[in-house]
């Protein structure tokens, strides 16, 4: 664009000198250029006069668009701009988020992974701590906190590095593998967590299902449930969080941590949800079969802190395995409070008969309750437990053949209570389930595969692009 106004600038000049117009040499440039664009000074009026009247004051400048959109500009304005004759409109600077100051106002909180590990200020009194270096981490066990730098994530720094544009996905190469399970979290790993927080990217096949609404003319997203991503386009949750949202635009968010801020090191991803499958045996009163698939618009690029999940094989017995749930949901059922950082809580797996006996000593169940064998287990331990707003929160655990794969077992459905000692929590078995989730998924990727063939199809019939 530039190189185009040039050449108007130049066509111009080309253009005067064949009119047979004269430039005088004691013109100033503005005069000159205003005579290019046909504001030639009346006879007899001087150059000063043609600026302003009134003493030699010169009028307001008219504004004439952006210098950092140069390409908005009209010829006249790009000329204008270069003679002084205009004032250019810089854009409104982005609004920035207010500057947390600690340690007396000498340094500023900022996110863990924007401040190097010498930078690092500590009064020993915060929630949690950094460390930057696994292995340093490993060899040393103090504490990086400060007591002045509340947000959760933020550590005081004496120089903070420069704010980089949050990175969509990671740009190394990376493998995917179903079940991989981040310990240590990605990049950095925090330390110090007192209440079942998880790293970041820990649990990278965990999702938020959310709902578009319209409130007061404007477009809101509420929690729905959480979930887990088992294929690239295709979320398990419970079949009874959305079994009546046939209607409902419900959008899926993955790679999320802190449903708060943004300052993690990845940034999430939305996708729409195209379709939701319940399995057909939900029964919506006694929760049976409580399991369904929610059909993402597109698969997702498969990333360090966006994975899948392994589906269990039938054949495995699971018994007694180590699992974990996580999620954003309540960590109390009285007076407990939804949470903004991902949390988790390590299970054991209860096989179904001993979980039915356990459960038949509650008083609201009693000694007749039979337990639908579309149900597993897990927990009993006291304060251990999903609860509230964890509904299809997945219940990952250890494969018995290969211990650092994790696969999912159970889908959250529902409990007697939260974290009641003796009382373990209740799940959808995945287990019974598999074949028609492979039968869905199989229906998925066909159904990909043609709409990529009718595509190609359709280029073919209409020819390339013009």
């Amino acid at each position: 664009m530039f190189q185009m106004k040039t050449v108007i600038l130049l066509t111009s000049l080309t253009l005067l000198a064949y009119t047979g117009a004269q430039v005088d040499p004691a013109s100033d440039d503005a005069a000159f250029l205003a005579s290019l664009l046909g504001e030639v000074p009346a006879e007899g009026q001087t150059n000063q006069e043609s600026l302003g009247a009134g003493g030699g004051q010169k009028t307001a400048k008219p504004k004439c668009g952006s210098t950092s959109d140069i390409d908005s500009l009209t010829s006249e304005q790009f000329l204008a701009l270069l003679s002084g004759d205009c004032d250019p409109v810089e854009p409104e600077p982005e609004p920035q988020e207010p500057v947390q100051l600690c340690e007396r106002g000498e340094f500023q909180c900022t996110p863990y992974h924007r401040c190097r590990e010498e930078d690092i200020y500590s009064d020993g009194m915060g929630d949690f701590s950094v460390r930057i270096g696994l292995a340093q981490y490993e060899r040393e066990r103090d504490y990086i906190q400060h007591s002045e730098c509340p947000r959760f994530g933020d550590v005081c720094c004496s120089n903070p590095l420069p704010v980089q544009p949050s990175t969509p996905r990671p740009p190394e190469p990376y493998t995917p593998q179903c079940g991989r399970r981040n310990q240590d979290g990605l990049g950095v790993r925090i330390a110090g967590f007192r209440d079942s927080e998880t790293q970041f990217g820990e649990f990278p096949w965990v999702v938020v299902v959310l709902q578009i609404q319209e409130v007061g003319g404007e477009q809101r997203l509420t929690f729905v449930c959480a979930g887990s991503l088992v294929h690239p386009q295709v979320v398990l949750t419970a079949a009874h969080s959305v079994d009546d949202m046939a209607d409902a635009r419900l959008v899926v968010r993955l790679g999320e941590w802190d449903t708060q801020h943004e300052s993690e090191l990845y940034l999430h991803e939305d996708y729409d949800v195209s379709s939701i499958k319940i399995h057909p045996q939900f029964h919506a009163r006694l929760l049976r079969d409580d399991v369904a698939m929610l059909v993402l618009n597109q698969p997702v690029p498969l990333q360090s802190h966006i994975d899948t999940l392994c589906l269990p094989d039938p054949a495995v017995n699971y018994d007694r395995a180590a699992c974990v749930t996580a999620g954003w949901g309540k960590d109390a059922l009285e007076d407990g409070q939804f949470q903004t950082v991902l949390k988790k809580v390590d299970l054991p797996h209860v096989p179904r008969a001993q979980c039915q006996r356990m459960l038949r000593k509650t008083p609201q169940l009693g000694r007749y309750f039979r337990l639908d064998r579309s149900f597993t287990c897990a927990g009993g331990n006291e304060g251990e437990d999903a609860c509230k707003g964890d509904g299809g929160a997945p219940l990952a655990c250890r494969d018995p053949q290969q211990p650092d794969r994790w696969v999912q077992i159970g889908v959250v459905s529902w409990g007697v209570g939260c974290g009641v000692s003796g009382v373990p929590g209740v799940y959808a078995d995945v287990r019974p389930h598999v074949g028609w989730i492979h039968l869905t998924i199989s229906e998925v990727e066909r159904e990909q595969q043609h709409d990529i063939d009718l595509s190609i199809f359709e280029r073919r019939l209409t020819g390339p692009p013009v």
